[in-house]
């Protein structure tokens, strides 16, 4: 996000947003490939709590919006 949020509710709904993602990335957490949670013939990454951990990890926020 480059610009602060101008609500509070705004806040909640970003954080609720992230977490039903993860969320329902930890239920199809297996080891390999899966469509069980997309049901469109897309599959998940196995790991893929991990697969979206590593594409956050290092990454410096603050400089993202310029």
């Amino acid at each position: 996000m480059c610009s602060p949020l101008a609500d509070p509710v705004d806040v909640e709904y970003l954080k609720l947003y992230i977490a039903m993602g993860m969320d329902t990335m930890a239920m199809g957490n297996f080891p390999y490939p899966s469509d069980y949670l997309t049901g469109d013939g897309s599959l998940l990454p196995a790991w893929p709590v991990r697969v979206a951990c590593s594409k956050l990890a290092g990454v410096d926020v603050s400089a993202a919006c310029v």
